[in-house]
């Protein structure tokens, strides 16, 4: 709680990012992975303005996300990244990562380790 108050969020942006690591979370990435112009596009500013804000004040560190049923294509590897759209979700715990990877019968599971940087 003290990181929002160092961040100076708004009560927008604390109600948004709230809502975003809650009850909206589907609504809002379906809206972002389809690219729908103008749904919810106050509050996703929003959210985006409160995550940037508090990235500022917290350190960076080791983070893990867990993904399954997503084969990376030949047109990925051609481009030289992995896109996907929406928003990305971490966690800072491996073993809650590997269990959102799936298990062994997933088509195509990844668990991605990544170092924040600082913003």
């Amino acid at each position: 709680r003290r990181c929002v108050w160092r961040a100076e969020l708004t009560a927008a942006e604390v109600l948004a990012v709230r809502m975003w690591s809650g009850p909206m979370f589907m609504d809002y990435n379906a809206t972002l992975r389809g690219r729908v112009r103008g749904a919810f596009s106050t509050t996703l500013h929003a959210v985006h303005s409160g995550i940037f804000k508090l990235s500022k004040v917290t350190p960076p560190g080791k983070v893990y996300r867990g993904v399954k049923n997503r084969a990376i294509t030949d047109k990925d590897l051609k481009a030289g990244h992995f896109v996907e759209m929406g928003a990305q979700s971490f966690t800072l715990d491996k073993n809650v990562a590997k269990s959102y990877s799936g298990d062994s019968d997933a088509k195509a599971s990844y668990l991605f380790e990544l170092q924040e940087g600082e913003a």
